[in-house]
């Protein structure tokens, strides 16, 4: 029994160990993790400039909304204006 055990605690060690990574994989790995840093910078610059069109449009949008409540208030206070010399 003590070999049995002895050999599930072998084949367990060598589960969990990983073999040694050589000069060209660790060449590989470092180029794959560039690669990875690079989509991740540009994907970030893309949401930062898609933030800032959302930022643009709603703001256009908004003042646009905003003028046109103010034209259309300014209109009829300039309407009962013209109103008030008629009801005489």
């Amino acid at each position: 029994m003590s070999n049995n055990q002895q050999q599930s605690s072998t084949s367990a060690k060598m589960k969990n160990e990983q073999p040694p990574i050589d000069d060209l994989q660790q060449t590989f790995i470092r180029k794959a993790q560039f690669i990875e840093q690079q989509k991740f910078n540009k994907a970030r610059a893309i949401r930062m400039r898609n933030r800032l069109s959302g930022l643009v449009m709603a703001t256009v949008v908004g003042s646009i909304y905003f003028y046109t409540i103010m034209t259309v208030k300014q209109e009829k206070f300039l309407d009962e204006l013209d109103d008030e010399p008629n009801t005489k």
